[in-house]
């Protein structure tokens, strides 16, 4: 199998990116937690300066992938644009610690700049959210014309914290994948 994307979420990253993390036949993309959050609340301040975190992403180089970084938006976050298949989408990663309510409110952003563009849109990532207990997120992103496609456990402990959502995408199929060294499963989406 050969993706034409691998996001990733709790990179752990901080700077610039080393040979360590680079894959051959892949350009890597992050956005480490220090660059995500401003000093605009306490709470925001306080994300900013815990250790692990961030978001990144792998992109193949046979095809063209146009990866932005967002200005300090108090989300870890990052967009990715597929042009030849007109889709948009953004991975995101909640930290437990980041109130629901609060996510909710700096998710809107990430909408309103997917819905500025035409096409496909994604939204996916680690939200810290068990979709089994409490479902808060995916009811914001249902009232906006988002799908959640995982519909199985993603990680160990029986969980659905990692979720994929999707608006105008046609058919998606989304399979999570056993990884054996990681708490979560790795979480597989084609588009048809």
């Amino acid at each position: 199998m050969k993706a034409d994307c691998i996001c990733l979420t709790e990179t752990w990253l901080t700077g610039d990116t080393t040979e360590e993390q680079q894959l051959v036949g892949y350009n890597f993309n992050h956005n480490p937690r220090g660059n995500c959050y401003d000093d605009s609340e306490p709470v925001f301040a306080g994300l900013r300066q815990q250790q692990r975190g961030g978001v990144g992403i792998y992109c193949s180089e046979e095809i063209d992938v146009q990866v932005s970084i967002p200005e300090r938006c108090n989300l870890e976050c990052l967009y990715f644009e597929i042009p030849h298949v007109n889709l948009i989408a953004a991975v995101l990663y909640r930290p437990s610690s980041y109130k629901i309510d609060l996510f909710r409110q700096q998710l809107l952003q990430v909408i309103f700049e997917l819905d500025n563009h035409p096409g496909k849109k994604l939204i996916m990532g680690d939200f810290n959210e068990d979709i089994f207990v409490s479902s808060s997120i995916a009811t914001l992103l249902d009232q906006h014309g988002y799908s959640q496609h995982v519909q199985t456990a993603t990680t160990e402990k029986g969980t659905l914290i990692d979720h994929v959502y999707c608006k105008g995408a046609g058919d998606v199929v989304v399979e999570v994948v056993p990884t054996y060294f990681s708490f979560h499963e790795a979480i597989l989406i084609s588009l048809l």
